[in-house]
């Protein structure tokens, strides 16, 4: 009760001294009344220590009563980093706080320009874990990557709690303000490559297979297609080789602009003979050869396991460097040119490659 009153009445003389007390001065030997019994401090106290409760009873041991202590590990400054141009980039400010009751977060100077909260909105509510010694509190940012090279900002965030009991608060239900700070918001607006894209598409007669009831996997496929090219910037440029133990040009490459053609409702991809995912990547390299942009990217939709020569293990290293593909791109599809180099070297089971699907699986 002591240390509530005291955190309540910061600026009240602390102790009423009675002279000729022992026991009674604010930095007097605290005496504990009932004999026998051990005191429930270690060592001494003087009610000036009381102030903080926890030099009573210890850092680690925590009461409902006690004040929230709040932390900021993450700095006073965020830093989104170079975000290429019409991009969005995430960043979060992180508070680690040590509490035994609810903790609440709340922006009360939102930044300005192309700062901004994400759709979680400027409010962050933690909950408290009594099995660990604190936990951590994310508040997210973001930044649209337009205008100028470097841009800044600021927010101002408040952290507050509501305290039921009214320990602390003026009444019951009321707030109680826990501390605020002010971080630095930073950006670095990059232009943005344009982007060469060549889609090696599997028409294997595996590709016939049924799933999700009426559909099939080239079906699937198409869908995914269709999607990703959405995803491309006007200006962009597409291509689609389809791959059985033949390949196809089914798209040379062209601007997103100027759509997919037939590639999707022509036959060009009706299931048939085997999988030569290896030839697939030599007809797709060969069309990627030509792109005007230089982020250059291949991307690889099969369901199967090669069976046709040449095998990619045996020929996408070399090849792929001599048509100068990057190692990591900014392009939609830098993963899955990265997946497409693990693919995997033995036969087996009739799955796909769990690299090489993620791109169909985000696409859809």
């Amino acid at each position: 009760m002591w240390t509530l009153w005291q955190d309540i009445h910061p600026t009240l003389p602390k102790y009423v001294n009675t002279t000729g007390f022992a026991g009674h001065g604010l930095n007097d030997t605290l005496i504990f009344a009932r004999p026998g019994d051990p005191a429930p401090w270690a060592g001494t106290a003087t009610p000036n220590q009381l102030v903080n409760g926890h030099a009573i009873h210890g850092t680690s041991i925590w009461y409902q009563s006690d004040r929230p202590e709040i932390s900021l590990p993450s700095g006073a400054s965020l830093d989104f980093g170079s975000v290429p141009q019409g991009l969005t980039q995430y960043r979060a400010v992180r508070f680690d706080i040590r509490t035994c009751r609810q903790v609440r977060f709340r922006v009360i100077a939102a930044p300005t320009g192309n700062f901004g909260f994400t759709p979680a909105g400027p409010q962050l509510i933690v909950e408290p874990d009594l099995a660990t010694d604190s936990v951590s509190g994310l508040l997210w940012f973001q930044f649209v990557a337009n205008g100028a090279a470097t841009q800044t900002s600021s927010a101002t965030i408040e952290a507050f709690m509501i305290d039921a009991e009214g320990y602390l608060a003026q009444t019951e239900g009321g707030e109680v303000v826990l501390g605020s700070w002010t971080v630095s918001l930073a950006a670095a607006v990059t232009p943005r490559d344009e982007n060469a894209v060549v889609l090696v598409l599997d028409r294997s007669g595996s590709m016939a297979a049924g799933v999700r009831g009426s559909s099939t996997r080239t079906g699937l496929l198409k869908e995914a297609v269709s999607v990703f090219h959405t995803l491309l910037r006007p200006t962009d440029e597409i291509g689609i080789v389809s791959f059985d133990d033949v390949t196809e040009t089914l798209l040379p490459l062209t601007t997103q602009s100027a759509g997919l053609g037939t590639a999707l409702t022509g036959p060009g991809l009706d299931p048939r003979n085997l999988t030569g995912i290896g030839l697939g990547l030599q007809g797709g390299a060969a069309v990627l050869g030509g792109a005007m942009h230089p982020n250059r990217s291949l991307v690889v939709l099969t369901d199967g396991n090669q069976n046709v020569h040449p095998y990619v293990e045996s020929w996408l290293g070399e090849r792929l460097r001599a048509a100068r593909m990057p190692s990591a791109s900014a392009s939609p599809a830098r993963s899955a040119t990265r997946a497409c180099r693990r693919l995997p070297a033995t036969r087996g089971d009739h799955s796909s490659s769990p690299a090489c699907s993620a791109p169909l699986r985000s696409a859809i």
